[in-house]
């Protein structure tokens, strides 16, 4: 039998003390919108049952409507996307899903910009424009920001900025 030098036994030694400082196996059960996790610690042979929402990274279904105002076909989609996603997370979904280009800037949800949808881009201020609507109603912050729930209807219409539209 060969035995191990002390370099080659370090490695396991730190796999050995973490199994026993507690890392702790989980099981968990499924009552419907609550899991309850049981934990348990087999160093101190004792376990802790945990209720959390399991819905929390369920995935909610809603509506994508991109309207061009002539420029392009009209198109609708309907996704599946998570619970705690915006306007903008969706609409990357729904083009990535689909094969249509989207194009847009900045690197966290409160800088995102859509330049472009289906290859039709900003025009700048005199031009026609992207905005967003949920469920007919105007956005009021940046679509990185504004959240969606189950069964909302995004709208991107391309055109002159007009709160009446």
């Amino acid at each position: 039998m060969r035995k191990l030098s002390p370099t080659q036994s370090l490695p396991l030694v730190f796999v050995l003390v973490a199994l026993v400082a507690g890392c702790l196996p989980q099981q968990a059960e499924n009552h419907g919108t609550t899991a309850t996790v049981k934990k348990q610690d087999f160093k101190n042979g004792s376990s802790e049952v945990v209720e959390t929402d399991a819905d929390a990274s369920a995935e909610i279904e809603v509506t994508l409507e991109v309207k061009f105002n002539g420029r392009a076909t009209d198109l609708e989609f309907s996704i599946e996307c998570g619970r705690e996603g915006s306007v903008f997370d969706a609409t990357l979904k729904a083009c990535t899903d689909n094969e249509v280009e989207f194009d847009f800037v900045g690197n966290g949800p409160q800088t995102r910009f859509v330049k472009a949808i289906g290859g039709v881009a900003n025009e700048k201020a005199a031009g026609d424009n992207w905005t967003y609507r949920v469920n007919q109603k105007l956005g009021s912050v940046g679509c990185g920001m504004a959240k969606i729930e189950k069964g909302d209807r995004i709208t991107w219409s391309f055109g002159k900025y007009d709160l009446e539209d």
